[in-house]
């Protein structure tokens, strides 16, 4: 079992469960068995190219969803921070830190402000539901 093969089934796997979808229903619509995807989920089974593109298309995902190992998502450890956040969060407080030391208009840094806010509220209770089913 390779890590590709294991990477791409956990993939699949959570697009499909995502979507509702059970492995048989899945598995019809691409013309595979229940079997075959039970073992491409798991990382047993390698998938073609022609079988990931099919899974792709009927869970209306770009097939890089399932292939590319996204590093802006990987968590970053960084100084004088108590958690691990996304590196795509990091370099974006960054640019919002630059924006606002520059002295740009004190009304848009609020309106910003406030939607970050939101945002990361949003975030932080998604986050706690999935792993703690709040």
């Amino acid at each position: 079992m390779s890590v590709e093969n294991k990477y791409i089934g956990e993939q699949i796997r959570k697009y499909r469960a995502f979507n509702h979808y059970s492995q048989g229903k899945l598995a019809k619509e691409v013309g595979l068995t229940k079997q075959i995807i039970s073992r491409i989920e798991k990382g047993e089974r390698r998938i073609t190219y022609n079988e990931l593109s099919k899974i792709a298309e009927f869970l209306e995902e770009p097939i890089e969803t399932f292939t590319v190992i996204d590093l802006k998502f990987k968590l970053i450890k960084r100084k004088n921070r108590s958690i691990d956040i996304p590196k795509f969060a990091i370099d974006y407080l960054d640019d919002y830190e630059t924006f606002l030391r520059q002295g740009q208009n004190s009304d848009i840094a609020m309106i910003i402000t406030e939607e970050i806010t939101h945002e990361m509220n949003n975030i932080y209770h998604r986050v706690y539901k999935t792993f703690w089913k709040i």
